[in-house]
């Protein structure tokens, strides 16, 4: 194709595809970004809600292990 075209419409058209592949690829990579956004928003929401119920757990357990103590001390 060099052969057959002047030097600047073929470096005008080696730029055009540059140009169309480096917007595909942008719009592939801010896709997958927008993809990886959404999972990961997901996955903070369920850990967040998992961290609540273990810190909830724990205080259960904090008031139990209280009331044990308690009792153990009032019988001695």
């Amino acid at each position: 194709m060099r052969k057959f075209l002047p030097s600047e419409a073929y470096r005008l058209l080696k730029n055009r595809k540059s140009a169309r592949l480096c917007r595909r690829k942008r719009k592939e990579e801010r896709s997958a970004m927008q993809c990886n956004v959404e999972k990961y928003t997901t996955e903070i929401a369920l850990l967040k809600a998992k961290v609540s119920d273990l810190e909830n757990a724990l205080k259960q357990s904090e008031n139990i292990r209280i009331q044990i103590e308690s009792t153990f001390a009032l019988a001695y």
